[in-house]
């Protein structure tokens, strides 16, 4: 189940949150005082689960950093390691978030104060071993802790990568959480900075991310979770790698980046245009003419919002023909709507209609496989509806929009066949 932020009493009243923990600062070192921060913070890790999601809910991010980083120290002094790590590793996302170098740093501090201080407990260390002056091998946990990102844990790091991808199918609810551990471990390195991060560490990330997310699905997570998940992913890599992705890295990487580019909602028009373009330009590399087709649409859309109509246009058409080429039916039909579109707020609705009318003698819906076609072919007869409405024949919209409804029945989506209905 996923957690709504904006319901947590930390959310709720920040402010006096923040006050009652500063007021109690100079204490921190006190056990006492420690365990009531604890307790008035006690909600920071549903915030850290959350996290892709803090952006929608206004919260001052810098208020939350302080609140984390209190957390922090109230754990340390208390010996609670897991607490300290994981209210430090939110002040560190957080700092990254806001911008702030400085508390990074000292973020970062408390995270590898967490791990060390856990290490030295009495269990790790085999009291017969210590006895006869042996040193107990390192285990693996202990190699990612110690390099998260240097080269004398990357054997380590395979070996955990390729026991996590093993069990995705056996026990996915565990992958999911001990994927967030490892990444928060790499990003609170103090040698990762943008610009300066190793492929195989970046790599490592990516992958991390992928596992997250197979992980999350093949376990029902809810779409909402995954959504969290991809957007604090993306940005924790834009702030790694601000800018494109080396040429040298893997090409399943540079797709997945730029395709969360594309439709990231903090970017710009123009940024968002070039990473769709970029994306295709990807896709082409590899054959891939229905993905091309698909980043082609997405680049469309950015144009139409920077008002650049006419490559709008030639976009959509390029969309449309690799689709056709590819046999994507359901992406053709998404490209001619996205065409007809286009002739209509040029003000030709006769072959904005005329074009939707002729697909949809094309593609009959019998012939339609899959919900993607479908679906697709739903949202032409709704535009196709709406076109005969403007033109006042009630008749043909009423007949379009009937064909939508039984459409979106038919696929399972009924809140939009309900919403369509009430327009009969």
């Amino acid at each position: 189940m996923s957690t709504d932020l904006a319901t947590l009493d930390v959310l709720q009243d920040l402010d006096g949150t923040l006050t009652e923990v500063q007021d109690r600062a100079g204490q921190i070192d006190q056990h006492g005082t420690a365990r009531t921060v604890l307790g008035l913070t006690e909600d920071l890790p549903q915030v850290m689960e959350g996290i892709g999601g803090l952006k929608d809910t206004g919260a001052d991010l810098s208020a939350l950093r302080v609140l984390a980083q209190a957390r922090a120290l109230a754990a340390k002094t208390t010996g609670d390691h897991n607490s300290q790590f994981t209210a430090a590793h939110l002040a560190a996302t957080l700092s990254l978030a806001t911008g702030d170098p400085e508390n990074l740093a000292a973020t970062r501090d408390l995270m590898e104060d967490a791990t060390d201080a856990a290490a030295r407990e009495p269990e790790l260390v085999d009291a017969e071993i210590e006895e006869a002056g042996q040193a107990e091998p390192a285990q693996p946990t202990d190699l990612l802790r110690e390099y998260p990102t240097g080269p004398a844990g990357d054997d380590a790091w395979s070996e955990e990568l390729g026991r996590l991808t093993s069990e995705v199918d056996e026990s996915p609810a565990s992958v999911v959480p001990r994927a967030t551990e490892l990444t928060g471990l790499i990003v609170a390195d103090p040698s990762v900075d943008a610009g300066s991060v190793r492929p195989e560490v970046l790599r490592r990330l990516f992958t991390l991310h992928r596992l997250s997310q197979d992980a999350g699905k093949a376990a029902g997570q809810d779409p909402t979770v995954a959504s969290r998940d991809r957007a604090s992913f993306l940005q924790t890599v834009n702030s790694l790698v601000p800018g494109d992705m080396s040429a040298t890295a893997p090409v399943e990487d540079r797709i997945l980046l730029n395709r969360y580019r594309s439709t990231d909602p903090d970017a710009t028009p123009q940024q968002r245009l070039g990473a769709a373009q970029q994306l295709a330009h990807l896709h082409a590399g590899e054959g891939d003419k229905r993905a091309m087709a698909k980043a082609l649409l997405r680049a469309g859309e950015e144009l139409e919002k920077l008002k650049r109509m006419a490559e709008m246009y030639d976009t959509y058409q390029r969309a449309f023909n690799l689709a056709k080429d590819a046999d994507a039916t359901d992406i053709r039909i998404w490209a001619t709507i996205r065409l007809a579109f286009a002739q209509y707020i040029a003000g030709d609705k006769m072959t904005a209609t005329q074009m939707l009318l002729d697909q949809d003698a094309e593609l009959p819906v019998e012939n339609l496989d899959g919900d993607k076609e479908k679906a697709a072919m739903a949202e032409a007869k709704v535009a196709l509806a709406n076109l005969f409405r403007e033109a006042g024949d009630r008749d043909g919209k009423t007949y379009f929009l009937t064909q939508a409804v039984d459409l979106f029945e038919e696929i399972g989506r009924r809140d939009s066949a309900d919403q369509y209905r009430a327009q009969l």
